[in-house]
């Protein structure tokens, strides 16, 4: 496996990726919901996505590529941007694939 851990996070340190305040749980008004992918040895080009659900049912899916060598982590990130805006309340499930491959899932909730 190339993804070692995740985890749901408020927040991401800017200079190494790596998931600050950890949590399972998750306010509608939280400006950013990060899930947060901890790598071993990850190549150049290897492709990450994930496939999110909210109460069971498929929600909303995306993909990054690896765009450097040596990075240990690598985000998924959904924020509020407008104003007003909030993350719907709910329990989520989100499934990590590696090149296709199904590595991980985490759940977390909105409440």
């Amino acid at each position: 496996d190339i993804i070692t851990q995740i985890d749901a996070s408020k927040g991401i340190d800017p200079k190494t990726g790596e998931a600050v305040n950890i949590t399972p749980l998750f306010s509608k008004t939280d400006k950013a919901i990060y899930v947060v992918l901890t790598l071993k040895n990850p190549k150049v080009g290897t492709k990450f996505e994930y496939t999110r659900y909210l109460n069971g049912k498929f929600l909303d899916n995306g993909s990054l590529e690896m765009t450097k060598a040596a990075t240990n982590n690598v985000s998924f990130n959904w924020a509020l941007k407008k104003p007003g805006t909030f993350h719907l309340p709910g329990d989520y499930q989100v499934k990590v694939y590696t090149d296709g491959v199904f590595e991980k899932e985490i759940n977390y909730k909105v409440q």
